[in-house]
């Protein structure tokens, strides 16, 4: 009876871990968001993502990091350094930098220093199985989780047939 009561509850754990959905993030191709064609809703843009995505989206650029609990830093900037996704390090280039990278500003006031993120805009591709953000992962990915559930089903089976 343990037996059964184990296996069930492992085929289970093992079933909703191998159907998790594994999401990850995609760069539409092109240069910017103006190399695709807007959608008729206008929130979207049509250009060359993976078979699964359903579209690529205009993400607008924001502040994702930054001093708090403060009034804004005034308008010192020591320095801005941009970077590129799926680069190593920063690039100084302000062009890059609103070709979908970011960059990091050095604010300083009164001997104290803030260092801000900002993300630029971006293209990304996004599928609705995954709110409406990023990619599922491809379907190559999850043969281990495939395999898993088999093996789990076939154990399951010999214990409630055996015992």
């Amino acid at each position: 009876m343990i037996l059964k009561v184990f296996s069930s509850l492992l085929l289970v754990t093992l079933i909703g871990q191998a159907y998790a959905l594994q999401c990850y993030t995609y760069e539409c191709r092109g240069e910017s968001c103006k190399d695709f064609q807007e959608s008729e809703d206008k929130t979207s843009y049509i250009g060359t993502c993976p078979s699964q995505a359903t579209g690529c989206r205009h993400i607008r650029g924001e502040v994702t990091a930054g001093h708090q609990g403060e009034a804004p830093p005034p308008p010192v900037l020591e320095r801005r350094d941009c970077w590129t996704p799926g680069m190593n390090g920063m690039q100084a280039d302000e062009d890059t930098c609103a070709e979908g990278g970011g960059w990091n500003e050095f604010w300083s006031r009164e001997g104290k220093r803030w260092d801000v993120d900002i993300q630029a805009d971006q293209c990304l591709c996004f599928s609705n199985l995954c709110n409406g953000k990023d990619l599922p992962s491809p379907a190559g990915n999850n043969v281990g989780q495939i395999m898993t559930i088999s093996c789990a089903t076939a154990f399951f089976v010999a214990v409630m047939k055996f015992y």
